[in-house]
């Protein structure tokens, strides 16, 4: 039976790594002589997630191109890419991808995209790209632990931790579990300042939630998730939405008035604008000597 958190967390995370590896991969990318004039089109395919499109010319680029080229590491990585999520996947085109990226890791690549070639590495091992596909998650565990041995703190430790940890997600047992929630928890512990702490702590309150059925917990990892800046700003009004339900059931009206409060000042425009307003409306006439002010309701 598949899992939905597991299933959420793997479109959450597969969405936004990577979207932050095409990112990335062409901050700053200039054309050289040694590319051909499809380089462009290619470029704009991987951004769109076209991966036949940038595989068709990239098959025709990247063995041009000699590795002391300064544009060898990108466009290989970018060829490993299309390789690997080319429709449709086959074990062909993922060893292809395989043997392009053992390359990068033995060159002199720098060490960002190294990094970002063993993850991808390590997702290749731990998730089935097509019916009969056969996943290693032990080979998928040793990369990203490799990757937090070597990057233990900042993006590529959280984004290392959170991959590892949803290796024992999708076991789907109480010690596995209980090793991914460890695993969160020492990435936040080596760095509690980090931007993507955020993203942790939802990932704790998923698991609260949806595994243990703590209420309280998950509330508390989402306050600190919150406390820190949701990652997925687009998706703020869901979470928040979620969490002043959390705590109307929970008994914690002041706390859901103040979610509610902040759905309606924040994301009137949100399909959850009228409906906050209405609780929070609620929650001031039943408690009038408290003087609560409702903010305004905002369609333009």
């Amino acid at each position: 039976m598949s899992n939905p958190l597991s299933n959420q967390w793997f479109y959450r995370l597969t969405a936004m790594l990577a979207a932050t590896a095409c990112m990335l991969l062409f901050t700053s990318c200039g054309s050289s002589d040694s590319e051909s004039a499809a380089a462009v089109g290619w470029e704009d395919a991987l951004r769109m997630y076209d991966f036949g499109e940038a595989y068709e010319q990239l098959s025709e680029i990247q063995p041009l191109l000699a590795q002391t080229d300064e544009d060898w590491a990108k466009v290989t990585f970018a060829y490993g890419l299309a390789c690997w999520h080319r429709p449709p996947p086959s074990q062909k085109m993922i060893d292809q991808a395989l043997v392009l990226f053992e390359q990068l890791l033995a060159s002199q690549a720098s060490d960002a995209l190294k990094v970002r070639t063993q993850l991808s590495i390590g997702r290749i091992y731990e998730v089935y790209d097509y019916p009969g596909d056969e996943v290693d998650l032990n080979k998928a565990r040793s990369c990203y632990r490799q990757v937090i041995e070597d990057n233990p703190t900042g993006e590529f430790g959280y984004r290392a931790s959170m991959r590892l940890a949803q290796t024992y997600v999708q076991v789907i047992d109480d010690d596995s579990i209980a090793e991914a929630e460890r695993i969160i928890l020492e990435q936040i512990d080596r760095d509690p300042d980090s931007e993507w702490a955020s993203l942790a702590y939802q990932y704790l309150g998923d698991l609260s939630y949806q595994y243990h059925g703590d209420m309280p917990k998950a509330l508390e990892f989402y306050q600190k998730a919150e406390q820190a800046g949701f990652v997925e700003e687009s998706r703020e009004h869901f979470f928040l939405w979620n969490m002043a339900h959390w705590a109307e059931e929970l008994g914690n009206e002041e706390e859901s008035f103040r979610l509610y409060s902040k759905i309606v000042s924040k994301h009137s425009r949100s399909p959850y604008g009228t409906l906050a307003r209405d609780r929070a409306q609620a929650y001031a006439d039943a408690n009038q000597e408290l003087g609560l002010e409702i903010p305004e309701l905002k369609r333009f």
